[in-house]
Parts: C-alpha cells; sequence; structure tokens
C-alpha cells in the first residue's frame, strides 16, 4: 500500500514531463509562472510498483505539493510503461493512500483508493482506470 510516509523513488522524465502539463498541477497556486508550468519534481513522490507483472516498474505518483494535498489525502496519479513511453492510465483523484488489490482486470491489478468519502476500487480496461460501480460488482 502507497502512503504519504512511504519513501519515494525518483520518477522518469517522461512521467515528470505528463505532469508539468497536467490540469491539477496548472491550477496550482504558483503552477503557472510567467505563461509556463512551475512544476518540479519535488511537487510529487514516485512509488513504484508493477501493475501488469511485467516485471517493470510502473508508477503510483502522490502529491506532495500543498496545492497537491490535504487534510483529505493526496492526489494521485498511475503511470504504465517502460522509461521514455510511459503512459497515464489514472489521473485517480485525492485519496489517503491508493492499496493494490490481488484482483486483476485486463491483465492489471485492480486499485482502491481509500478516501476520506468512502473507499473507492478502480479497475483497468480498454487501456485506462475507471471507478467501479459497487453495486454492478
Amino acid at each position: 500500500m502507497a502512503r504519504a510516509e512511504t519513501s519515494g523513488a525518483t520518477l522518469p522524465d517522461d512521467i515528470l514531463r505528463g505532469l508539468s502539463t497536467d490540469a491539477r498541477v496548472l491550477d496550482c497556486g504558483g503552477g503557472v509562472v510567467a505563461g509556463r508550468s512551475a512544476f518540479e519534481g519535488t511537487w510529487v513522490v514516485g512509488h513504484p510498483v508493477d501493475l501488469d507483472a511485467d516485471g517493470r516498474d510502473d508508477w503510483l505518483v502522490e502529491g506532495r505539493h500543498r496545492c497537491l494535498t490535504g487534510t483529505d489525502g493526496a492526489d494521485w496519479w498511475v503511470y504504465s510503461g517502460d522509461t521514455g513511453s510511459a503512459r497515464l492510465v489514472a489521473a485517480a483523484g485525492r485519496a489517503q493512500a491508493v492499496e493494490m488489490l490481488p484482483e486483476r482486470h485486463g491483465g492489471f491489478r485492480d486499485l482502491q483508493l481509500q478516501a476520506k468519502q468512502g473507499d473507492l476500487t478502480l479497475r483497468y480496461a480498454a487501456g485506462a482506470y475507471t471507478s467501479v460501480d459497487p453495486a454492478a460488482d
């Protein structure tokens, strides 16, 4: 389970570039300076995980900048793929923690966001994670 107190790892440059244009980052106070993204790698922490059992790192990315965190947790993103070709598979939203569940769909582990308003399960399908309707499960 990834939590705020977990130490992070250095994120690949392609993920950092992607985050520099993310709407939540740009909407931060100070997120844009002189018309350019002011994002820095210290605004987030990366948690390497293997979501698809391919033996390579995927990434849970946790917001750390004051505008990407709050009493309700941190903003989270999920990236999959090799260094240089990582792709965003979930802009997961705000949660206190993200847990990898044992169940798999589309070859990827399900994720559970532990959020202030209640837990939310994300399931991989058609190239991205989407929330699961508990009534349909």
